[in-house]
């Protein structure tokens, strides 16, 4: 009689060693899919907004075009203008510029100005490469370094 006893007042009492594991283990699956989840919302919102600078600055290198004939060149030394800084220098292409958001014109000073994408990095400039012969502007990507896989950004997509 006294086992029963124990019995139902145990059960009684609180949760058992197993019925908190799974709580535990239930959680956990769903901390690991939201931590998941935002991740790859945080990597695409990123690369969003860098198409969208890239789109932005495709338009401007296209009424610089319109306008003076030539694309911007390419800097061979420390004192030529940079992409940035002749399409800056233009105000037709600079209005269309001043619609970038945030940190996504660096440096001061003509020459030196260049354009950042969204992870922080310089976006490179190549006069030829593009579509059809056409100048590109490329993203680095999330590693900072051209030439990889992560360079999925690139104003002639």
């Amino acid at each position: 009689m006294t086992s029963r006893t124990c019995a139902t007042r145990r059960t009684g009492r609180g949760f058992t060693l197993v019925e908190l594991l799974v709580v535990m283990g239930i959680l956990a699956v769903l901390v690991s899919l939201i931590v998941g989840v935002s991740t790859y919302v945080r990597s695409r919102s990123l690369e969003d907004d860098t198409r969208t600078r890239l789109t932005l600055i495709d338009s401007a290198m296209t009424e610089y075009y319109e306008l003076t004939g030539n694309y911007p060149t390419e800097p061979t030394g420390g004192s030529d203008p940079t992409a940035a800084d002749q399409l800056l220098d233009l105000p037709q292409s600079r209005d269309i510029l001043m619609n970038l958001e945030g940190e996504a014109i660096a440096g001061s000073g003509t020459p030196g100005r260049y354009f950042v994408d969204s992870y922080g990095n310089e976006i490179i400039y190549r006069r030829t490469g593009g579509v059809g012969g056409r100048p590109v502007f490329i993203s680095p990507g999330s590693d900072g370094d051209e030439g990889t896989p992560n360079d999925n950004v690139r104003s002639d997509e």
